[in-house]
């Protein structure tokens, strides 16, 4: 039977065809993050418990496990008698084809209608396509099963009710499951350009990616959009070679971008040839000279490696004392090399007691060292300092002091030099440059699950393990920034 759940295929972690079809035909391909979608769907639970225990004592439906029918016939009856709060009651169509399992039914006994209550982990549900059509699908069940159009409403993961609740229309949601149930039964998989970014979270994206680098897909190049992808392909330009040869004329192609027809433009054609070639001769290829923070030179110290672990801002909603749960600093000068790993703590105000733990030992790095360049890579770092000051307030101007020496190395990277990498992330290049991780598991959100484990830990032992993981993994990031700093150093200025 189709159910809501069917959209997510479609449009989480992003729209892809290909998906849908590889989920119904080739499972066994699929390589989920078990354990964070374990912490998510505990999140997602623990956001409905929080929900029914506001709201009062509620009946659910008994039936022998995956018996919808049973279910169902459970819920209609349940409804018969008007019961006040039903918990995961069941809709099912006439002909049986469509299902959907709302969280709440509440009785309204001045209209004598049942409201349907859904309750989502997302805030910002515009952001999330699959939800709403799964709610339009879930209000045209629940009309042919009460016999009446209910009020629809949706309780959010930042605890804000929508009431009411306008869903999709009709047609579109029919549109969306019919595309689906055809997307199911194509003969052979679609086609669907990979993209890094796009793609990573996808529990596919191993067998999809590793297809695509093989053949040297043009799809596989840094920069390239996925519309630039199938304007390419269109004209014949699949694949690192084929674009080499077409070499500036791949300018003149135009391609979609949402509403609007672009072309490709000599800027971003040099940019694509110049990966295509780095990628083809695995061998990097400079653009202009680096300039180095401050006015260094080359070796010279002392510098600060920063980085930052925190929590998905859900998490941050649902009760969590902090969102950076860990602030990463690592100090070089021209005779040591030393690590700040500073924790938030655990409880209330664990965020802004970070915040000043990091801010105290920016102070003291500042009062012995001065002015000194703060690498970090990408704009996160920058982003979350600027968050805590607006949250938490500024202490004696360290904070904005450390916004004033920020240095993105990720950016110096792209303007000075192009490398032979699927991606310009910290772990790519990392690689590239020959640095080696001790830990077999790392990544942002096992860097999360952790965390989240750590705090529900029952005893010290476990919980000082987990947290020398975390430790482990932020002091490599670190380690890991500072090579990709000295590489730049050496084969850049």
């Amino acid at each position: 039977m189709f159910s809501p759940t069917h959209f997510r295929d479609l449009f989480q972690p992003s729209y892809c065809e290909r998906r849908v079809w590889l989920a119904t035909n080739k499972p066994e391909l699929a390589i989920p993050d078990t354990d964070f979608i374990e912490l998510i769907q505990e999140k997602g639970t623990a956001l409905e418990k929080n929900r029914v225990e506001k709201i009062g004592p509620v009946e659910t439906p008994e039936y022998p496990e995956f018996q919808f029918p049973t279910g169902f016939a459970q819920t209609c009856k349940m409804i018969e008698l008007k019961v006040p709060i039903i918990y995961q009651g069941i809709f099912i169509s006439k002909d049986q084809q469509l299902m959907s399992i709302p969280d709440l039914l509440i009785f309204n006994k001045k209209k004598k209608r049942y409201i349907v209550q859904e309750i989502k982990l997302a805030t910002n549900l515009r952001a999330h396509p699959e939800i709403e059509l799964g709610l339009g699908l879930t209000g045209i069940l629940a009309k042919e099963v009460l016999g009446y159009k209910p009020i629809l409403e949706v309780v959010t993961g930042d605890g804000n009710l929508i009431s009411p609740y306008i869903t999709p229309d009709v047609e579109f949601v029919k549109q969306g499951m019919k595309l689906i149930n055809e997307l199911k039964h194509l003969d052979k998989m679609p086609f669907e350009p990979s993209g890094w970014s796009k793609c990573n979270p996808c529990p596919f994206f191993s067998y999809c990616w590793d297809e695509d680098w093989k053949k040297h897909h043009v799809c596989t190049i840094s920069g390239i959009e996925q519309g630039m992808s199938r304007a390419l392909w269109e004209k014949g330009i699949t694949t690192w070679a084929i674009m080499l040869k077409k070499g500036s004329a791949i300018a003149d192609v135009k391609f979609q971008r949402g509403s609007q027809t672009q072309r490709i433009g000599s800027t971003r054609a040099d940019k694509f040839l110049r990966q295509a070639r780095c990628l083809s001769k695995i061998k990097h290829e400079i653009i202009a000279s680096l300039t180095l923070p401050n006015g260094y030179s080359p070796g010279e110290r002392p510098i600060v490696i920063f980085d930052v672990e925190n929590n998905m801002p859900i998490f941050e909603e649902l009760g969590l004392p902090v969102d950076v749960y860990l602030w990463g600093l690592l100090l070089v000068t021209a005779k040591t090399t030393k690590q700040e790993l500073i924790i938030a703590p655990k409880g209330p105000n664990g965020d802004r007691k970070g915040w000043r733990m990091f801010l105290s030992t920016m102070a003291h790095i500042f009062e012995k060292y001065g002015d000194i360049p703060i690498v970090h890579f990408s704009a996160h770092e920058k982003t979350k300092v600027c968050a805590y000051i607006t949250d938490f307030g500024d202490v004696h101007s360290t904070g904005q002091r450390v916004l004033d020496n920020l240095w993105d190395l990720y950016r110096a990277i792209l303007n000075t030099v192009t490398l032979p990498v699927p991606s310009y992330s910290l772990k790519e290049i990392e690689k590239f440059v020959g640095f080696k991780r001790t830990q077999e598991e790392y990544g942002g959100t096992w860097s999360i699950v952790r965390y989240n484990e750590y705090l529900e830990a029952k005893t010290n032992k476990e919980a000082d393990k987990i947290l020398k993981e975390i430790k482990t993994y932020n002091g490599e990031d670190l380690l890991a920034t500072y090579e990709v700093y000295k590489w730049m150093e050496e084969h850049c200025c």
